[in-house]
């Protein structure tokens, strides 16, 4: 669903993230076995890992970017 440097947003927070890395499944979660993104918070330099499930759930959305 998202592809790498995409810019996202969070529906709830309206934090703005980077996606680093995409689902791969060779790379899964010791905690539930699942794939996952890693996106990046420009604002405080910190990595997070999510789940895809999660990611692509409708609590992160494509940012928009205008043309202006």
């Amino acid at each position: 669903m998202f592809t790498i440097f995409d810019k996202i947003i969070h529906g709830k927070t309206g934090g703005e993230y980077t996606v680093v890395a995409i689902p791969q499944e060779y790379k899964r979660l010791e905690y539930n076995n699942e794939t996952y993104y890693e996106y990046y918070d420009q604002e405080n330099g910190m990595f997070y890992l999510r789940c895809k499930s999660e990611m692509e759930d409708g609590r992160f959305k494509l940012q928009e970017i205008s043309n202006d």
